[in-house]
Protein backbone atom coordinates (compact mmCIF):
# COMPACT_ATOMS: atom_id res chain seq x y z
CA UNK A 1 0.00 0.00 0.00
CA UNK A 2 1.61 3.23 -1.14
CA UNK A 3 1.34 6.39 0.91
CA UNK A 4 -0.54 7.24 4.06
CA UNK A 5 -4.24 7.90 3.94
CA UNK A 6 -5.27 11.34 5.23
CA UNK A 7 -7.84 10.70 7.95
CA UNK A 8 -7.83 14.15 9.55
CA UNK A 9 -10.10 16.55 7.71
CA UNK A 10 -9.21 20.09 6.70
CA UNK A 11 -11.26 23.25 7.02
CA UNK A 12 -10.86 25.59 4.07
CA UNK A 13 -12.03 29.15 4.80
CA UNK A 14 -12.54 31.45 1.83
CA UNK A 15 -12.79 35.20 2.39
CA UNK A 16 -13.06 37.89 -0.28
CA UNK A 17 -10.73 40.59 1.12
CA UNK A 18 -8.05 40.95 3.77
CA UNK A 19 -9.99 43.37 6.06
CA UNK A 20 -12.59 40.59 6.50
CA UNK A 21 -9.89 38.03 7.27
CA UNK A 22 -7.60 40.13 9.47
CA UNK A 23 -9.40 39.45 12.76
CA UNK A 24 -9.70 35.69 12.20
CA UNK A 25 -6.05 35.43 11.18
CA UNK A 26 -5.12 36.95 14.53
CA UNK A 27 -7.66 35.08 16.67
CA UNK A 28 -6.81 31.70 15.13
CA UNK A 29 -3.08 32.46 15.15
CA UNK A 30 -2.77 31.68 11.46
CA UNK A 31 0.61 32.04 9.75
CA UNK A 32 0.99 33.41 6.25
CA UNK A 33 2.40 30.90 3.83
CA UNK A 34 5.00 31.93 1.25
CA UNK A 35 3.29 33.01 -1.96
CA UNK A 36 2.32 29.76 -3.64
CA UNK A 37 0.25 30.57 -6.69
CA UNK A 38 -2.09 33.53 -7.02
CA UNK A 39 -3.82 33.47 -3.60
CA UNK A 40 -2.69 34.68 -0.19
CA UNK A 41 -3.06 31.74 2.19
CA UNK A 42 -2.82 31.38 5.97
CA UNK A 43 -2.64 28.15 7.96
CA UNK A 44 -2.78 27.11 11.64
CA UNK A 45 -0.05 25.19 13.44
CA UNK A 46 -2.07 21.95 13.39
CA UNK A 47 -2.38 22.11 9.62
CA UNK A 48 -6.14 21.80 10.07
CA UNK A 49 -7.38 25.25 9.03
CA UNK A 50 -6.40 26.97 5.78
CA UNK A 51 -7.68 30.49 5.04
CA UNK A 52 -7.65 31.80 1.47
CA UNK A 53 -8.13 35.41 0.28
CA UNK A 54 -10.13 34.71 -2.86
CA UNK A 55 -11.16 38.12 -4.31
CA UNK A 56 -14.53 39.80 -4.80
CA UNK A 57 -17.43 38.47 -6.87
CA UNK A 58 -19.07 35.21 -7.84
CA UNK A 59 -16.58 34.45 -10.61
CA UNK A 60 -13.59 35.05 -8.34
CA UNK A 61 -15.15 32.79 -5.71
CA UNK A 62 -15.78 29.96 -8.18
CA UNK A 63 -12.28 30.14 -9.65
CA UNK A 64 -10.55 30.20 -6.27
CA UNK A 65 -12.60 27.29 -4.91
CA UNK A 66 -11.87 25.20 -8.00
CA UNK A 67 -8.17 26.04 -7.86
CA UNK A 68 -7.74 25.34 -4.14
CA UNK A 69 -9.90 22.19 -4.10
CA UNK A 70 -7.96 20.75 -7.03
CA UNK A 71 -4.56 21.75 -5.68
CA UNK A 72 -5.11 20.24 -2.23
CA UNK A 73 -7.28 17.28 -3.31
CA UNK A 74 -10.20 18.48 -1.21
CA UNK A 75 -12.71 15.68 -0.75
CA UNK A 76 -15.92 14.83 1.05
CA UNK A 77 -14.25 14.60 4.44
CA UNK A 78 -13.29 18.28 4.37
CA UNK A 79 -15.28 21.43 5.10
CA UNK A 80 -15.38 24.34 2.68
CA UNK A 81 -16.53 27.57 4.30
CA UNK A 82 -17.30 31.03 2.93
CA UNK A 83 -17.06 33.77 5.54
CA UNK A 84 -17.62 37.43 4.72
CA UNK A 85 -19.72 40.55 4.90
CA UNK A 86 -23.03 41.12 3.17
CA UNK A 87 -25.71 43.75 2.75
CA UNK A 88 -29.26 43.24 3.90
CA UNK A 89 -32.53 44.12 2.19
CA UNK A 90 -34.81 44.87 5.11
CA UNK A 91 -38.09 46.70 5.59
CA UNK A 92 -37.33 46.91 9.33
CA UNK A 93 -34.40 48.01 11.41
CA UNK A 94 -31.44 45.67 11.05
CA UNK A 95 -28.53 44.59 13.22
CA UNK A 96 -24.99 43.52 12.31
CA UNK A 97 -25.63 39.86 13.15
CA UNK A 98 -23.95 36.68 11.93
CA UNK A 99 -26.09 34.51 9.67
CA UNK A 100 -25.66 30.98 8.38
CA UNK A 101 -27.21 30.70 4.93
CA UNK A 102 -29.76 27.93 4.36
CA UNK A 103 -30.76 29.01 0.84
CA UNK A 104 -28.88 30.73 -1.97
CA UNK A 105 -30.51 32.54 -4.90
CA UNK A 106 -28.53 33.55 -7.96
CA UNK A 107 -30.03 36.82 -9.21
CA UNK A 108 -28.96 36.49 -12.84
CA UNK A 109 -30.46 33.02 -13.38
CA UNK A 110 -33.00 32.59 -10.59
CA UNK A 111 -31.34 29.29 -9.62
CA UNK A 112 -31.66 28.28 -5.98
CA UNK A 113 -29.34 26.13 -3.87
CA UNK A 114 -29.78 24.61 -0.42
CA UNK A 115 -26.76 23.87 1.79
CA UNK A 116 -27.49 21.21 4.43
CA UNK A 117 -27.00 22.65 7.91
CA UNK A 118 -26.09 19.68 10.07
CA UNK A 119 -24.09 21.53 12.71
CA UNK A 120 -24.94 23.00 16.06
CA UNK A 121 -24.60 26.75 15.90
CA UNK A 122 -25.76 29.92 17.59
CA UNK A 123 -26.28 31.96 14.43
CA UNK A 124 -29.43 33.21 12.75
CA UNK A 125 -30.43 31.47 9.51
CA UNK A 126 -31.39 33.26 6.32
CA UNK A 127 -31.67 33.17 2.54
CA UNK A 128 -28.93 35.00 0.66
CA UNK A 129 -29.24 36.60 -2.78
CA UNK A 130 -26.12 36.86 -4.92
CA UNK A 131 -25.94 39.93 -7.19
CA UNK A 132 -23.20 40.58 -9.77
CA UNK A 133 -22.77 44.13 -8.43
CA UNK A 134 -22.83 45.87 -5.06
CA UNK A 135 -26.29 46.13 -3.52
CA UNK A 136 -27.50 49.72 -3.28
CA UNK A 137 -30.75 50.47 -1.47
CA UNK A 138 -33.01 51.28 -4.38
CA UNK A 139 -36.04 49.23 -5.42
CA UNK A 140 -35.37 49.97 -9.09
CA UNK A 141 -32.09 48.16 -8.57
CA UNK A 142 -33.88 44.78 -8.69
CA UNK A 143 -35.83 45.40 -11.88
CA UNK A 144 -32.84 44.18 -13.89
CA UNK A 145 -33.37 40.69 -12.47
CA UNK A 146 -36.88 39.43 -13.34
CA UNK A 147 -36.06 36.01 -11.88
CA UNK A 148 -36.03 37.40 -8.35
CA UNK A 149 -38.82 40.00 -8.35
CA UNK A 150 -41.17 37.71 -6.42
CA UNK A 151 -38.49 36.89 -3.86
CA UNK A 152 -37.93 40.53 -3.05
CA UNK A 153 -41.64 41.39 -3.05
CA UNK A 154 -42.55 38.59 -0.65
CA UNK A 155 -39.81 39.10 1.91
CA UNK A 156 -39.22 41.54 4.73
CA UNK A 157 -35.56 40.66 5.02
CA UNK A 158 -32.92 39.05 2.80
CA UNK A 159 -29.12 38.96 2.83
CA UNK A 160 -27.37 40.14 -0.34
CA UNK A 161 -23.78 39.47 -1.40
CA UNK A 162 -21.65 38.97 -4.52
CA UNK A 163 -20.01 35.58 -3.86
CA UNK A 164 -22.28 32.90 -2.36
CA UNK A 165 -23.82 31.47 -5.56
CA UNK A 166 -20.50 31.12 -7.39
CA UNK A 167 -18.84 29.72 -4.29
CA UNK A 168 -21.52 27.09 -3.77
CA UNK A 169 -21.71 25.99 -7.41
CA UNK A 170 -17.95 25.40 -7.51
CA UNK A 171 -17.71 23.72 -4.10
CA UNK A 172 -20.47 21.20 -4.81
CA UNK A 173 -18.19 19.55 -7.39
CA UNK A 174 -15.75 18.61 -4.61
CA UNK A 175 -17.74 18.13 -1.41
CA UNK A 176 -21.27 17.26 -0.30
CA UNK A 177 -23.90 19.87 0.51
CA UNK A 178 -23.41 19.21 4.23
CA UNK A 179 -19.72 20.14 3.90
CA UNK A 180 -20.45 23.60 2.46
CA UNK A 181 -21.02 26.35 5.02
CA UNK A 182 -21.73 30.00 4.27
CA UNK A 183 -21.44 32.47 7.14
CA UNK A 184 -22.20 36.13 6.60
CA UNK A 185 -21.94 39.20 8.84
CA UNK A 186 -24.25 42.08 7.92
CA UNK A 187 -22.27 45.24 7.21
CA UNK A 188 -24.92 47.58 5.75
CA UNK A 189 -28.46 47.88 4.39
CA UNK A 190 -27.60 48.91 0.87
CA UNK A 191 -25.24 51.75 1.70
CA UNK A 192 -21.84 50.37 0.71
CA UNK A 193 -20.35 53.86 0.63
CA UNK A 194 -20.46 53.80 4.44
CA UNK A 195 -18.47 50.54 4.65
CA UNK A 196 -14.71 50.95 5.12
CA UNK A 197 -11.82 48.51 5.70
CA UNK A 198 -11.71 49.73 9.30
CA UNK A 199 -15.44 49.17 9.91
CA UNK A 200 -15.21 45.68 8.40
CA UNK A 201 -12.29 44.81 10.67
CA UNK A 202 -14.14 46.08 13.73
CA UNK A 203 -17.20 44.05 12.73
CA UNK A 204 -15.18 40.84 12.63
CA UNK A 205 -13.42 41.69 15.88
CA UNK A 206 -16.87 42.05 17.47
CA UNK A 207 -18.05 38.66 16.18
CA UNK A 208 -14.68 36.92 16.12
CA UNK A 209 -15.24 34.92 19.31
CA UNK A 210 -18.47 33.37 18.00
CA UNK A 211 -16.86 32.49 14.68
CA UNK A 212 -13.81 30.95 16.35
CA UNK A 213 -15.98 28.88 18.70
CA UNK A 214 -17.88 27.50 15.73
CA UNK A 215 -14.67 26.66 13.86
CA UNK A 216 -13.22 24.99 16.95
CA UNK A 217 -16.38 22.90 17.23
CA UNK A 218 -15.92 21.76 13.62
CA UNK A 219 -12.27 20.89 14.35
CA UNK A 220 -13.23 18.78 17.37
CA UNK A 221 -15.92 17.04 15.35
CA UNK A 222 -13.43 16.22 12.61
CA UNK A 223 -10.90 14.88 15.12
CA UNK A 224 -13.57 12.63 16.64
CA UNK A 225 -14.58 11.32 13.22
CA UNK A 226 -10.95 10.60 12.32
CA UNK A 227 -10.36 8.79 15.63
CA UNK A 228 -13.47 6.66 15.22
CA UNK A 229 -12.53 5.81 11.67
CA UNK A 230 -8.96 4.88 12.57
CA UNK A 231 -10.28 2.47 15.23
CA UNK A 232 -12.44 0.70 12.67
CA UNK A 233 -9.63 -0.10 10.27
CA UNK A 234 -6.28 1.03 9.00
CA UNK A 235 -5.23 0.98 5.38
CA UNK A 236 -1.69 0.30 6.52
CA UNK A 237 -2.88 -2.94 8.12
CA UNK A 238 -2.64 -6.21 6.16
CA UNK A 239 -6.08 -7.31 7.29
CA UNK A 240 -8.10 -4.24 6.28
CA UNK A 241 -9.48 -5.97 3.17
CA UNK A 242 -10.78 -8.80 5.36
CA UNK A 243 -12.40 -6.15 7.57
CA UNK A 244 -14.20 -4.59 4.59
CA UNK A 245 -15.26 -8.01 3.27
CA UNK A 246 -16.59 -9.01 6.69
CA UNK A 247 -18.56 -5.77 7.07
CA UNK A 248 -19.99 -6.23 3.57
CA UNK A 249 -21.07 -9.84 4.22
CA UNK A 250 -19.05 -10.92 1.17
CA UNK A 251 -19.40 -14.45 -0.15
CA UNK A 252 -16.18 -16.17 -1.16
CA UNK A 253 -16.79 -15.12 -4.78
CA UNK A 254 -17.44 -11.51 -3.79
CA UNK A 255 -14.38 -11.54 -1.54
CA UNK A 256 -12.12 -12.66 -4.39
CA UNK A 257 -13.64 -10.13 -6.77
CA UNK A 258 -13.15 -7.35 -4.23
CA UNK A 259 -9.51 -8.29 -3.66
CA UNK A 260 -8.87 -8.31 -7.42
CA UNK A 261 -10.67 -4.98 -7.77
CA UNK A 262 -8.52 -3.34 -5.10
CA UNK A 263 -5.38 -4.86 -6.59
CA UNK A 264 -6.33 -3.36 -9.95
CA UNK A 265 -6.92 0.02 -8.28
CA UNK A 266 -3.46 -0.16 -6.66
CA UNK A 267 -1.52 -0.91 -9.82
CA UNK A 268 -3.41 1.67 -11.87
CA UNK A 269 -3.09 4.36 -9.19
CA UNK A 270 -6.84 4.86 -8.72
CA UNK A 271 -7.63 6.15 -5.21
CA UNK A 272 -10.29 3.91 -3.70
CA UNK A 273 -9.28 4.57 -0.09
CA UNK A 274 -11.39 7.70 0.23
CA UNK A 275 -14.41 5.87 -1.14
CA UNK A 276 -14.14 3.17 1.54
CA UNK A 277 -13.63 5.79 4.27
CA UNK A 278 -16.66 7.66 3.00
CA UNK A 279 -18.78 4.49 3.17
CA UNK A 280 -17.91 4.06 6.85
CA UNK A 281 -18.47 7.72 7.64
CA UNK A 282 -21.83 7.68 5.85
CA UNK A 283 -22.88 4.48 7.68
CA UNK A 284 -23.08 2.46 4.46
CA UNK A 285 -20.63 0.11 6.17
CA UNK A 286 -20.90 -2.12 8.07
CA UNK A 287 -23.91 -3.69 6.36
CA UNK A 288 -26.71 -5.35 8.34
CA UNK A 289 -27.14 -8.50 6.26
CA UNK A 290 -26.08 -10.34 3.10
CA UNK A 291 -28.71 -8.67 0.93
CA UNK A 292 -27.57 -5.22 1.98
CA UNK A 293 -23.95 -6.32 1.57
CA UNK A 294 -24.50 -7.46 -2.02
CA UNK A 295 -26.17 -4.15 -2.90
CA UNK A 296 -23.33 -2.25 -1.23
CA UNK A 297 -20.74 -4.26 -3.16
CA UNK A 298 -22.48 -3.61 -6.48
CA UNK A 299 -22.68 0.12 -5.76
CA UNK A 300 -19.00 0.24 -4.78
CA UNK A 301 -17.96 -1.58 -7.96
CA UNK A 302 -20.05 0.79 -10.08
CA UNK A 303 -18.65 3.89 -8.34
CA UNK A 304 -15.04 2.77 -8.69
CA UNK A 305 -15.24 1.61 -12.29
Amino acid sequence: MNGKVRLLCMIYIFMAIYPEAKALISLLDLKKEPINGKYQQYIDNKNQIRLIIMGVGSMAAAISVSHICTKYSVNKKDRVILIGTCGIFSTNNYENNIYICNKIIEAQTGKTFYPDILYRHSFLESTILTLPILYIKDKEHFNNYPHISDCITDTEEMLIDMEAAGFYQAAIHYVGTEQIIILKVVSDNGEPQKVTPESIHMLFMEHGKSLVQFLELLCRQQETEAEQLSKRFSFASTDWIDKVCHDMYCSETMRNKLKHLFYYMDITGIDYHNKIEEMYLNKRLPCRNKREGKKCYEQLEMELL
